[in-house]
This record gives C-alpha cells, structure tokens and sequence, in this order.
C-alpha cells in the first residue's frame, strides 16, 4: 500500500495487464461499470448481509485500465500510484510476449509498492512458483487465477480484495489522525514545558487521555459499546493466521440478526430502532459475562462486536468441543427472544444465528464471515429463531439466487411467467365472489419458483415495476371472462410506490383494456406503506379516484394496523391467516375475529379471513358472522382454465356448513 497522504482511500480502480484483448473484454465484461455478474453479486449480498453499508456496496462498480504489456502496466501502476489514485489490485497474465513477462512486470510493481495486491491470471507459466516466490516481496499476497476463469471467482475476488484495501485505508486514517493529534499535544506540551511544569503534567495526562478515548472511538461501537467491525475483523485475522499456524488451534464465528428488526425501524421510528440496538447489544454483553454462557469457560477469548444495523457477531477463539459452541449459541437464542420494553410498547423479537468453524480452512477472515452470514440467511429460511452450522451445500443456495435474477430478465420474453387465481368464496352464499390473482414462475431448469424467492429479486432489480403493470393488464384481460365475479385483486408492492410511472401505468392498462374499475381491487400490506407514508397515501388516493378499491392485506401482523386504518382511507382488510388457531375452538382466536368483523361493520368494509384449510374454520366463521374468507379448503391458486372451471361447477367452492 501507498504511504502517500493523498491516496484515494475510496479507490474502485483494477488494473488488467494481459497482451490478450479478449481476456480485456472478459474482465470489462465481468467487472466493469454496469457489469451483470458483478452487480448480481453486489445485490446478493445486499440481500443476504442487510444494512446500509451493505445496501450501498451494492452499488459499486468497478473501472477498470487495461495495459497490454509488462512495461506499459508498470508505468500505469506507478503513474497512478504518483497521483494519489491508486489501483486497488492488478491482474498480471504471466507470458506476455514480446516485452516483459508477468515475474518482470510483478518484481517491477513491487519495487515500488510491496504491499500491492496482485492476481496471477494464467493458465502456464515460464517460472516455477519457486522462482516467482524467491524474486518478488510478500510472495503470500499473491493470489492466482487460473485461466479458463469463472465470472464469479473473479467477483469475489475483486470484492474481498476491495473490501480488504477499504479496511486498511481506514485503518491507515485513524492511524494519521492518531498520530497528527498526539503531534499536536506533543507541540502544544513543549511550549508550556518552558512556562510551567505543573502544567505540563496535566496536558500529558489529558494527550494520554484523548489518545485513549479515540482509539476506544476507532474501534467501538458508538450505539452499543461493543468493538466494531474493523476491531472485529483485526482480531478475526489473528485468528485465521493462528489456525493456519497450528490447526488444532480452533476457532468459531457466528453471526447474528434479528428477525423482524426492519418492522420495527418502519413502524416505530429509527430511534425507536436504536433503543432496540442498544438493548440488544446490552443483552449480547451480559450473555457472554452470565454463567449460562458456555463459551466463557471454553475459550480464552470471546469476544462480541456490532458490524452494523442489527447484525452481530461472535469470535470463541480456542475452543476444544464443537457441541459447546452450538450450546452457546442455543443460550444466545434464549437470552434474545425475551421481550423488549421500547418506550412502553412490548416488542416479541427473536434471532437468527449462522456459525462456522475452522475446521473448513479459511484463508481469511472474509470467507469465514462470509460462510457465517450464509449460515445464518439458512437459519433464517429454517423457520427463524434457531442457530445452523454452516455446511458446503448451503453455497449452492446462494449460486441459486444468483441464478434466478440472472434468469429473471428472461423470464417476462420468454413467457415463463403466468397469472393464477385464487377463489375468494362468500360464507353465505357458498359461492366465489372475487379471485386474487396470484404471479407464478415456470422456470425452463428448476420448474416453479416460489414467489418467496423471486419476487424480493424482482424488488431489488426493480423488474417489479414491468411485472405488476403485466399482471394488472392480465387480471383486466380475465375480468371480461368471468361476469359473475364481483372482482379480482392483485399485490402492489412497496416499491411500486416509490415508482413516479405507478399511477400513469395503471391508468393505461384500465384505458386499453376498457375495464371497468370498480371490479378491481388492489391488495396492500401495512409494511409497504412504512418506506414513505406520505407516497404510499397518495398512491391509495388515486387509486380510489380512479374507480378501483384499495384492501389492506395481512391485517393485523404489523405494529400500528388499527393505526393504519386511521390514517388511509381503504375498502377493506383480509385478515391474516395467523388469526385462526390451529385449534379452530380457541377463545382467543374467536374472539379476534369477533372484533375484526365489528370493526369491519362499522366503517362500512369488507372483511375477508385468509388461510381457511379446514371445515371446523368454517363453521367457526360462519358463526361469528365473518362474511368472506379465502383458503386451501376452497382452491388453491389455480391457472386461469383451471378456475373457469372452478366457476363453472360452484358446488366445487362449497363446504356444506350451515349459516
């Protein structure tokens, strides 16, 4: 690295050294500003770490220099290196005739920069990885990329070797800064040296003081006290080098969210979130001091950082047993999901915990995080609330994310996509009185794809947008073909909102298709209305202008929804399927719905119960005079000819419950 002061600490800049004008086009293709792979990876992690840091990292694009000789990527690096702009890393193919080859090139660069980050790109070479170690500094930071290359090996590395120079730079700075402030306090000290002992002594112990205070600041936590990232990640690189030293030395991380922090930020307030990260992080530090926290008497060292929004983590650096550490994880578990007092509202929240282990050999402290996180988005996926070792298999459930959002831009060309309906039955009546229209993914390799993994794909590539406005001209194109339903009702997602073409695609798709908009219903969730309230409010306001009726679906899981019906104007709520009790006789639940179907009543909405499976729920419904309810008892969600003929037969819908 740079000991210049100037140096770009912010530098996205890779140098491509290599005599072949297709691996430049590769690299360009791969790495560049708007490359697919690279942007799929950012958003992948974006998606798997959460936060801010993480959300504008998956922003990042890469520029890249090509050099097509030895010399020529030389005086590149060094005039770069000069300016204060420096490149991050270099790719050195190593036979490059006629000039230098890429040992030359490499010993070249490192004259001047031994700490440069170099990748070897070949598929051969002319010297023995011996001879390329004895003639070039800090052979161990070289790192090799055989040719043929895969897209994502090269992300990767381009990503861990930034996000390794972004953690030096920073270190670097707070190191300046450091060293700036005690030469300050050391002049400030010399001048009163002359004037007044007593007095110095006080301003050396003030300079020991402040010097103290901001490397604590360095490297803590300011919300919750504990060590932050960049502490976390120094003492995690003592770790994987001591492991590599000696393998019984083990070591294990875990990695940390909390599940359903996000409601909390949207419903309550940033500082309500913060309150939350706080007491999150006390609990975190008096767990590991408890005595029911196994890994204080497993290991010499435990220590427990912040990285950023609500993702922790844990080091138990020098284990002896692997079932003790799941054991501290599992006390972890226990000592979150106990409830959480925020300024008088009682918040139930519990986590999610990934470990990993030394055993699977890590080269660095990034892959260990990385496989943690993995683990940890695994356990999310298991149901919440509960710790998962990490496990090689669990890479290939992220290469399929990957995968899917590639695919995704296709999947609309190639009409993989299709609209199914589901009925939505009268409880009087017996009968369908409205369908919701439901988006499904044929996919050509893997078959149907849950919506649960595509559509949070589609929001973050923002193909939602294209995708709602198809399915609305979809349901306004069936509308015609079913007259004895009242209705249909489709999903609006929160980032539709945000969308300033949202409104204007509507309008089009009810002209073309000369709908009329009373039969449509546009279904809500309390969640998408909390990015911006004000937006969303507007949004509903049109809508309702236009003709169409706006629900307010999964009523009743968010924090505030009696305060959403207070603040918008809607037509009606669906009533989440959490709401009716396994047991169908519990008090509780009947007494839920009671109230839902009075509140219902008495703003003049309509009510329809999701989730009915089984004819006990009927009955119950039925009694409690719930007009409306949708469920697997009735349909599943069905392709369009499958409801025709659902809607044909109507004795298919009926249950044959006495009202």
């Amino acid at each position: 690295m740079s000991d210049d002061n100037n140096s770009n600490s912010n530098s996205n800049r890779i140098l491509v050294i290599d005599d072949s004008p297709a691996i430049h086009e590769d690299f360009q293709k791969i790495l560049g500003s708007g490359a697919a792979n690279t942007d799929e990876l950012d958003a992948m992690e974006a998606m798997m770490l959460g936060g801010e840091e993480e959300a504008e990292a998956a922003e990042m694009s890469f520029e890249l220099t090509h050099a097509h000789q030895g010399e020529e990527g030389y005086n590149c690096y060094r005039q770069a290196k000069e300016a204060g702009d420096p490149f991050f890393m270099v790719f050195v193919d190593m036979r490059m005739p006629p000039g230098w080859d890429g040992l030359q090139t490499i010993k070249a660069i490192r004259q001047i920069d031994d700490e440069a980050a170099i990748v070897v790109c070949t598929a051969y070479s002319d010297h023995s990885w011996e001879e390329i170690a004895e003639q070039c500094n800090n052979f161990d930071k070289l790192l090799i990329l055989k040719k043929p290359f895969d897209p994502i090996e090269v992300t990767s590395l381009a990503k861990s070797l930034h996000e390794r120079w972004e953690l030096q730079m920073q270190a670097r700075l707070r190191t300046d800064e450091l060293e700036r402030l005690v030469r300050l306090r050391t002049s400030e000290l010399e001048i009163e040296l002359a004037k007044d002992k007593d007095r110095m002594d006080q301003l050396e112990q003030a300079v020991a003081e402040r010097t103290a205070e901001l490397r604590k600041l360095a490297f803590t936590d300011k919300l919750t006290g504990l060590p932050n990232r960049v502490q976390f990640h120094d003492v995690l690189i003592d770790a994987v080098a001591a492991n590599q030293r000696d393998p019984g030395h083990a070591y294990a991380v875990m990695f940390i969210d909390f599940d359903g922090f996000k409601t909390v930020n949207d419903s309550l307030g940033h500082d309500s979130g913060d309150l939350l990260i706080q007491q999150i992080g006390g609990r975190l530090k008096g767990a590991m001091e408890g005595k029911d926290f196994i890994a204080r008497d497993i290991s010499p060292l435990a220590l427990a950082a912040r990285l950023g929004g609500d993702e922790f983590c844990v080091l138990i650096d020098g284990y002896q047993d692997e079932s003790e550490v799941m054991a501290s994880a599992h006390a972890l578990l226990e000592a979150f999901k106990q409830p959480y007092d925020i300024g008088g509202t009682v918040i139930n929240s519990s986590a999610s915990i990934g470990v990993t282990l030394s055993r699977f050999n890590y080269d660095s402290a990034e892959d260990v995080l990385r496989d943690a996180d993995t683990a940890m988005y695994a356990a999310k996926a298991g149901g919440r609330g509960m710790a998962m070792l990490f496990e090689e298999s669990m890479h290939e459930s992220a290469k399929l994310q990957m995968a899917l959002k590639n695919d995704m831009h296709l999947a609309m060309d190639e009409d993989q996509l299709a609209v199914w309906y589901q009925p939505i039955v009268s409880l009087e009546s017996q009968h369908a009185i409205g369908a919701e229209a439901l988006l499904r993914w044929m996919h050509p390799e893997y078959g149907m794809v849950s919506p649960m993994d595509f559509i949070p794909i589609a929001e973050e590539s923002g193909l939602i947008c294209e995708m709602g406005a198809w399915v609305l001209e979809q349901v306004c194109l069936q509308l015609a073909r079913f007259p004895k339903l009242k209705y249909m009702s489709f999903n609006v997602s929160r980032y539709q909102f945000a969308d300033p073409t949202f409104i204007d695609r509507f309008d089009q798709v009810i002209a073309r298709t000369g709908v009329d908009p009373g039969r449509l219903v546009a279904e809500v969730t309390e969640s998408s209305m909390n990015q911006d309230a004000a937006v969303a409010a507007q949004c509903i306001k049109q809508m309702r202008n236009s003709g169409m009726r706006v629900y307010l679906d999964d009523f009743g899981t968010g924090l505030s929804s009696l305060g959403a019906l207070r603040n918008l104007t809607v037509d009606g709520i669906k009533l989440d399927r959490s709401f009716l009790d396994d047991t169908v006789f519990s008090r509780r639940a009947a007494a839920i719905i009671d109230s839902a179907v009075t509140l219902a009543n008495d703003l003049d909405m309509q009510l329809i119960v999701e989730g009915v499976e089984s004819v006990e729920q009927v009955a119950m419904l039925q009694s409690l005079r719930c007009p409306a309810a949708q469920g697997y008892l009735f349909s599943r969600p069905v392709p369009e000819a499958d409801l025709s003929q659902l809607l044909a037969k109507p004795s298919a819908l009926s249950v044959k419950i006495a009202a």
